[in-house]
């Protein structure tokens, strides 16, 4: 199976408008000289795993195996803070 060129899948999760927006405004600060960019708050996520470039085979087995992932709620303390210079990401994350 040869990936398909674009198709990059991973796991996450996706706050609520008002935490998104929240992270948003947060991250203003954080490129200011022109070191980065800013995403749109709407596309904020929080990635638990990235999977790389994917077939479509690939993307329907881990479309159904997502579909049977079942969980407790949990917190996540959002403590850390770092930067990837190279895609110039600078990015939250933290422990559950």
């Amino acid at each position: 199976m040869s990936p398909i060129s674009g198709r990059r899948l991973f796991f996450a999760l996706w706050p609520d408008e008002g935490l998104a927006r929240e992270f948003h405004h947060c991250g203003a600060g954080l490129t200011r000289d022109g070191q980065g960019r800013r995403l749109p708050w709407e596309k904020l996520h929080l990635t638990l795993a990235f999977l790389g470039p994917c077939s479509e085979e690939q993307q329907a087995c881990v479309e159904a195996l997502a579909g049977t992932i079942q969980t407790s709620p949990f917190t996540i303390r959002m403590d850390r803070l770092g930067h990837w210079p190279k895609p110039q990401v600078v990015w939250l994350g933290g422990e559950t």
